[in-house]
């Protein structure tokens, strides 16, 4: 990955736990991306000035967020702490929300936000499944 948001975006992809939290999301980042500076779980403070810096990453995906509306947080406690709305996580998760806003009514529904709630739901269903187990007949015996 060449550039920042590059590596931010296919952490907050892969690594869900990384959209509630900035220091998990560096700590993720820096263990892909550049663990040439890590050594033993231990960083010179030297290499500060090689590493991203927190505040770049979470500018980085805050963008995400709050603009592109994906990798949005799963806690309820980080959402509202970070402003996100209820309404807009409804949109999220792909369940109709009435917005009364003036602007909303005369504009029709952006393909991009299909695109990542789309994504969002074959992730989670992705992860669902990957969760059942089966018995040799196809049937589903446990979901963990």
């Amino acid at each position: 990955m060449d550039t920042l948001k590059n590596q931010v975006e296919h952490i907050l992809e892969t690594n869900p736990a990384t959209r509630n939290s900035d220091i998990t999301l560096m700590i993720y980042i820096w263990r892909t991306f550049h663990s040439r500076y890590i050594v033993d779980d231990t960083i010179k403070l030297d290499s500060l000035y090689e590493l991203p810096r927190e505040d770049n990453i979470k500018r980085i995906r805050a963008t995400f967020q709050n603009e592109e509306g994906k990798y949005l947080p799963s806690d309820p406690e980080i959402r509202r702490k970070r402003g996100i709305r209820e309404e807009q996580w409804r949109a999220f998760l792909g369940y109709s929300v009435k917005n009364t806003s003036p602007e909303a009514q005369n504009e029709p529904t952006s393909v991009k936000k299909l695109t990542w709630q789309e994504t969002y739901r074959r992730e989670n269903e992705k992860a669902r499944i990957a969760k059942m187990r089966r018995d040799d007949n196809g049937r589903i015996i446990a979901c963990e």
